[in-house]
């Protein structure tokens, strides 16, 4: 029978043979870890809450938000450009709803494209020839 090195086992494994060996229980008694130590459970915020969240930016700044931009709401960091860029993806592949694109149309205005606007067919990193 080859025996493994003790380091190469997880902790769990250790303590099931530490028992086996002592012919305990299994029953070992661990320090209880405080409730401060586990993070806070985050709630998600739906697509139209995000949405007024959108209106807000949009109204104070009067542009919508960059790539990387981000807001503060119920105490929380709400990173509002990444999730304006996860949207505009879904619309370009067509997996986003007629009324969320129509919600996503009176925040942006001139900013969201309309629905029938086909993504470009020329391939990532080809450059339009100029006549």
């Amino acid at each position: 029978m080859v025996r493994r090195k003790p380091s190469l086992l997880s902790r769990d494994k250790q303590e099931r043979t530490l028992c086996r060996r002592t012919h305990s229980s299994g029953q070992v008694p661990f320090p209880a870890q405080s409730a401060s130590a586990t993070p806070r459970a985050r709630t998600r915020r739906s697509f139209h809450q995000t949405a007024e969240l959108l209106r807000l930016f949009v109204e104070r700044r009067g542009r919508p938000p960059r790539a990387r931009e981000w807001m503060e709401a119920d105490g929380e960091r709400v990173m509002i450009g990444p999730w304006l860029c996860k949207v505009r993806t879904r619309r370009n592949l067509h997996q986003l709803s007629e009324e969320k694109s129509q919600l996503m149309r009176e925040i942006l205005k001139d900013d969201w494209i309309t629905a029938d606007h086909e993504p470009s067919t020329e391939e990532p990193g080809q450059v339009p020839e100029i006549p």
